[in-house]
């Protein structure tokens, strides 16, 4: 056979050969490549595309000798130096890519895809500004290059350039609309920066061009979980698992979404199997934690944090809740050490950032915890946590004007900002004036709560607007003493027609509330003379005594309220520890409506002169009645002691180290009730001086 017949049949084959490879019939190509190695060893090609075959097939070390063995037969095929750089970035060689994809360009300098490549390994070796200029080589090599365009968004991304990274990705897209990957990437870059509904709209494009993609529906679901879309996010996450029923994470997120939902054993039951699948997935077991947290299963929740740690010790997430436990179990220097753990690990955690201010809070040091939130909130300024964190210390620290618009946040806490409930009417505003409106306005939180804040409302009654005010049904009868002309529904309830509506507690930031402008002239509820009589003819049976009589005081006690409120074990007080600072010159009633057995005992055992009337205060009229007909309410931070204070009876509140924001720092007043007066522990958990400041100010009213 003549060498040019040689050359013709030893093409034929090549050709065969390629053509196999094309269509990824990878074993027949591989016989073709392999008879021409043997009768043409000489022939870089067959060298050359066997070893990408080789690649292909997920062997990178066996396709990076073929290749080498083709430049060494042919040295000028920049196809070749191409591949040889996929082989060194499929084995994490970027150092000696970078030199090959280099070498690529010198032998043809407009290759687009070496310099996207080499920009690929410049990423990888974390050299970022090289990358980026490899990319941009790329594109100038070739304005249409799609991929450079995406990769040079992902880069942008990963550097915090927002911005750049969305034009990157828009540019991608414009170029070509049909990559679902460039859909997602851009759906994520925009759930980090909290556009949440674009940012969905990306997603349903990446899933429309590939609905098998498991992390895709994930992903979509995350972001409605942070819409607050709890139940969708449950769909997108259960047509991943229907994909890939062994994804953990999506379990993971599953679980977060019913954890959200209140339905806490179907959560668990989704970190279980998270757990089945993976029994040392960290984000499981920390996921677990959070959640038998919610449940105040402390030593538990404790557990799933050290085995969040174990199975990954660089978990900052999980020293952070840790560090919430060790708080919560008062063992503060813990906490900080695993706080601190968590920030070392990864200062840009705004978690972390604002749990230590929480920490900080507990620990009375309210300017370094403002500062910690604002740290948080600099790094993440859609932080829910550290926006109501922050308002909380801000208003407890006098701050009122900036503290009660990031008080806002407690909305998102709440749930979709209670739009939900008022039928897409307008929320109201003060650009809006109230004269002639009709306004709802809707109660959210504690009792305490509504019972402060409804004196707005007689703002805006006196401002010309027709007041509605949804409220708890045994608040009822004592807010309908605001004004005859504010009417007064059950939560949920209200069934007359209205103009727009306002959460009770967003009025102070409505109406520029200052401590200075606070209303808090005269008493702004009354109470129900009948029963008043009633529960005066009750006391004076009791001690035979007329009101204002030369008599002993009639003092009322609360020393607990809610007992599911959060901060319950700092704010309430023994009971007996009370009883011990009474003086017995003064007659004693217990206000609460909830005694436990254990307080039972200790009221029998007292000698002071003691009556409870817990079985007749049916409701918050009951109590202001009794209350109008003593000289002193003596409570801790709960309704009882709002109530005494709304219908201007002399109240004195005994609050722990730190208090909730309403009372602020360092004053013996309140701004917010004339007749306040305040009694604050000096160190945490201590409440030997206050107990000792009330009864020394008791003694000196003995009569």
């Amino acid at each position: 056979m003549s060498d040019s017949d040689f050359k013709q049949w030893a093409e034929a084959v090549f050709r065969r050969g390629f053509a196999h490879h094309a269509r990824g019939e990878h074993v027949a190509a591989s016989a073709f490549y392999e008879w021409l190695m043997e009768i043409a060893p000489d022939d870089a090609r067959s060298w050359h595309w066997y070893g990408v075959s080789q690649l292909e097939q997920g062997e990178p070390q066996a396709a990076l000798n073929f290749i080498s063995k083709a430049i060494t037969l042919d040295a000028t095929d920049a196809t070749a130096f191409l591949n040889l750089g996929n082989c060194m970035q499929a084995l994490d060689l970027h150092e000696q890519a970078v030199h090959v994809y280099e070498a690529a360009l010198a032998l043809r300098d407009d290759y687009a895809q070496a310099a996207l490549n080499m920009g690929n390994s410049y990423r990888a070796l974390k050299r970022f500004e090289q990358a980026r200029h490899a990319y941009e080589l790329a594109i100038q090599l070739r304005a249409d290059y799609s991929s450079a365009h995406f990769n040079l968004g992902n880069l942008h991304a990963e550097a915090g350039n927002a911005d750049a990274a969305l034009d990157a990705f828009d540019r991608a897209i414009a170029l070509n609309a049909v990559s679902s990957d460039v859909w997602c990437n851009r759906g994520n870059l925009l759930k980090q920066q909290g556009r949440l509904e674009q940012a969905l709209e990306s997603y349903d494009e990446a899933l429309r061009l590939k609905s098998d993609d498991a992390t895709l529906w994930s992903n979509r679901g995350l972001t409605r979980h942070e819409m607050g879309r709890f139940e969708q996010a449950l769909s997108d996450y259960d047509k991943a698992l229907e994909l890939r029923p062994t994804y953990v994470n999506a379990y993971c997120n599953k679980g977060n979404s019913l954890r959200s939902l209140k339905r806490s054993s179907e959560a668990m039951a989704c970190y279980d199997h998270a757990l089945q699948l993976d029994a040392n997935n960290a984000q499981a077991h920390c996921n677990r934690g959070l959640l038998l947290r919610e449940l105040n299963e402390i030593g538990l929740a404790m557990n799933s944090f050290n085995e969040a740690i174990r199975c990954n010790p660089s978990l900052a997430q999980a020293y952070s809740n840790r560090a919430l436990m060790h708080k919560a179990s008062g063992d503060y220097d813990a906490s900080m050490r695993d706080q601190l753990k968590a920030l070392d690990i990864d200062p840009l955690m705004a978690d972390a950032h604002t749990n230590m201010g929480a920490l900080f809070h507990d620990l009375n040091r309210i300017e370094d915890a403002i500062a910690c939130h604002r740290k948080a909130i600099a790094l993440d300024p859609q932080h829910p946590q550290a926006n109501w964190n922050l308002s909380l210390d801000l208003i407890l620290d006098g701050q009122m004007e900036e503290g009660w618009k990031l008080y806002e946040w407690r909305l998102h806490k709440l749930g979709l900002g209670m739009s939900h409930l008022h039928h897409g009417k307008p929320r109201w505003n003060p650009e809006i004036s109230p004269d002639g409106l009709t306004i709802l306005l809707v109660h959210e939180q504690g009792f305490g709560d509504t019972l402060q804040f409804c004196r707005f409302a007689l703002m805006l009654r006196q401002a010309g607007a027709r007041v509605f005010m949804e409220a708890p049904l045994s608040l009822h009868a004592v807010l309908r003493s605001l004004s005859p002309n504010i009417q007064i529904f059950e939560d949920d309830g209200c069934y007359q027609s209205f103009d727009v509506w306002c959460p009770l507690l967003s009025l102070p930031m409505e109406l520029k509330t200052r401590i200075d402008s606070i209303p808090n002239g005269e008493p702004y509820l009354s109470v129900d003379a009948v029963k008043a009589e009633a529960w005066e003819a009750k006391l004076r049976a009791l001690t035979g005594l007329a009101p204002n009589d030369d008599r002993r005081m009639r003092v009322g006690i609360c020393v607990s309220g809610n007992p599911n409120h959060e901060n319950t074990a700092n704010r309430d007080v023994p009971l007996k520890a009370l009883l011990d600072a009474l003086p017995d010159c003064h007659d004693y009633v217990m206000l609460q409506k909830r005694i436990s057995e254990n307080e039972q005992m200790e009221l029998a055992a007292t000698a002071l002169t003691m009556t409870q009337w817990s079985e007749d205060l049916h409701d918050f009229s009951d109590t202001a009645a009794l209350c109008s007909r003593l000289d002193l309410i003596i409570s801790v931070d709960t309704s009882v002691a709002h109530l005494a204070a709304a219908i201007g009876r002399p109240t004195w509140i005994l609050l722990p180290w730190v208090p909730d924001w309403r009372w602020m720092m360092d004053r013996t007043d309140s701004p917010w009730y004339p007749t306040v007066r305040l009694f604050r522990q000096q160190a945490m958990k201590d409440w030997a001086d206050p107990l000792n400041s009330v009864g020394s100010a008791l003694e000196s009213l003995c009569r």
